[in-house]
């Protein structure tokens, strides 16, 4: 877990000047992982990706 969190902080820091990107990568996360534990939200995240696009 904390490899994995570390390794997430890291991407987090490198795009820390483009706050609008983090944001984006954060919501993007977020939704691949709701995703990952609850299939049946598959669909939403991948809509809501379409619309970030």
């Amino acid at each position: 877990m904390s490899f994995t969190e570390s390794t997430h902080n890291n991407m987090i820091d490198m795009h820390k000047e483009r706050r609008g990107h983090t944001f984006v990568h954060k919501s993007i996360v977020m939704s691949f992982t709701e995703s990952t534990h609850n299939p049946s939200l598959h669909r939403s995240s991948s809509s809501t990706l379409a619309r970030t696009r």
